[in-house]
């Protein structure tokens, strides 16, 4: 098996040099207006901070998402020419080819966030941003000589 040399980020080396300085730590970084954090500290944020419904202690993990689920399938074939004894009478065709894919087969509903409404009344309720639902995709592709 072949060996990749793999450089380290200038920044993955700050991080590295502050953990090692500060290990029982959670670091964030701030890039632009975002804080991000890597390696083991990615893993214990997401159980420290409140990915959830905003005001509420005891629901502070209700935002927590289920794993994605989806199966995309697709067929394709390609007509030729060379290979396809009918196809010698198209004079400015040298091939076509039809593709059909179905995404997310199963129509799973994967959401991949949750927006929060604040009611009249103080009331906040979670409103989920869903990924794409079942799509068709039919393709049909000729090349002119």
């Amino acid at each position: 098996m072949t060996k990749i040399d793999v450089q380290e980020t200038p920044m993955m080396k700050q991080f590295r040099d502050i953990k090692a300085q500060y290990p029982d730590a959670v670091l964030l970084f701030r890039c632009g207006d975002f804080y991000e954090t890597y390696a083991e500290d990615a893993v214990r944020a997401s159980k420290i901070l409140p990915f959830g419904y905003p005001r509420k202690e005891n629901m502070r993990y209700l935002g927590h998402l289920s794993d994605f689920k989806r199966i995309d399938v697709g067929a394709s074939r390609t007509f030729s020419a060379k290979t396809d004894k009918w196809m010698k009478n198209a004079k400015h065709v040298d091939s076509w080819s039809i593709q059909f894919d179905v995404f997310n087969l199963v129509g799973w509903k994967n959401e991949n966030s949750y927006y929060w409404v604040s009611a009249i009344n103080g009331l906040q309720l979670p409103c989920p941003n869903y990924l794409t639902g079942r799509m068709f995709n039919l393709k049909f592709d000729v090349k002119i000589k």
